[in-house]
């Protein structure tokens, strides 16, 4: 029988996603900032979403290879990866300016 979650461990878990997906928001647009002189929107926003490809490839691509997870769910959880970050540098993009 498995052991009930606790409600705390439940709501830190709730809480660290949030705050890890903001941090690295952050970083990210701190990197676009810095990055930022001479290039257009196009540039800026390409940065982001080569920066989401990066970490779909790093992050999720090891779980084919070491845990044989099938090759579609790879491949759907990098698109996901690179659609929510691609819209979330759009923003970025917008915001942060040369």
């Amino acid at each position: 029988m498995r052991e009930p979650i606790r409600k705390l461990e439940h709501a830190e878990k709730t809480v660290h996603k949030p705050v890890r997906l903001v941090v690295a928001a952050l970083i990210l647009a701190w990197i676009l900032a810095i990055g930022a002189g001479g290039t257009s929107f196009g540039g800026r926003a390409l940065i982001v979403l080569l920066a989401s490809i990066f970490a779909g490839v790093v992050y999720v691509l090891p779980y084919w290879n070491w845990y044989h997870f099938p090759l579609a769910y790879i491949l759907g959880d990098i698109s996901g990866w690179v659609v929510s970050w691609g819209i979330g540098g759009l923003a970025m993009a917008k915001i942060v300016k040369a």
